[in-house]
């Protein structure tokens, strides 16, 4: 038989961790946004940039257009490197599969932002699309909705099928990561 105090123990380590799993639910925060939800027509000019990373160290960024061309930016991972940029164009399907997903999901009827209070760092994320006259940002800061966390690992999944494996990579791609934090602060 264990110890009253063990079981006490237990108790509050329980009660402990369960709290911890509670509080970031407490905090998360929305902010709505006046821009009504739009679809997206893959046959038709578009830009959409797409970054994950922070604040801090960067954003790896992804721009796409109806043309299929994709352009990729890479933050550093070690120290003395530099910002990498590579290149590919993709095919009319996978363009099409790409939208798709962003209609589906209805990205651009998300809110304006979602974010998590009293954390410090952690994630965040920018989406950004336009097609005419209609634009779509919306940060993402440690608060992922399941609209972009599944249009995320279906993007991945469409650019490892469309042979992102074979991109050559090069110097540059840090200016990606500034125009995209410019779009977001003046969307503000």
């Amino acid at each position: 038989m264990r110890p009253a105090r063990s079981i006490g123990v237990a108790v509050l380590a329980t009660v402990g961790i369960a709290f911890f799993l509670w509080l970031p639910n407490c905090n998360k925060v929305t902010q709505a946004d006046t821009v009504r939800y739009f679809q997206i027509d893959s046959k038709q000019p578009f830009h959409m940039e797409f970054g994950r990373g922070s604040g801090w160290h960067g954003l790896d960024v992804i721009i796409l257009d109806q043309t299929g061309h994709l352009t990729m930016s890479r933050q550093p991972t070690r120290a003395g490197e530099g910002w990498t940029k590579g290149e590919l164009t993709l095919p009319p399907d996978l363009v099409t599969e790409i939208v798709k997903k962003v209609n589906t999901e209805e990205l651009t009827g998300l809110a304006k932002a979602y974010s998590t209070k009293n954390i410090a760092d952690g994630t965040q994320w920018l989406f950004y699309i336009e097609q005419g006259e209609k634009r779509k940002v919306v940060y993402f800061d440690n608060n992922f909705p399941r609209a972009i966390t599944r249009f995320a690992q279906a993007l991945d999944e469409i650019l490892a099928h469309g042979g992102i494996d074979k991109m050559t990579w090069g110097p540059g791609g840090e200016d990606m990561n500034k125009d995209l934090w410019k779009r977001m602060e003046q969307s503000k």
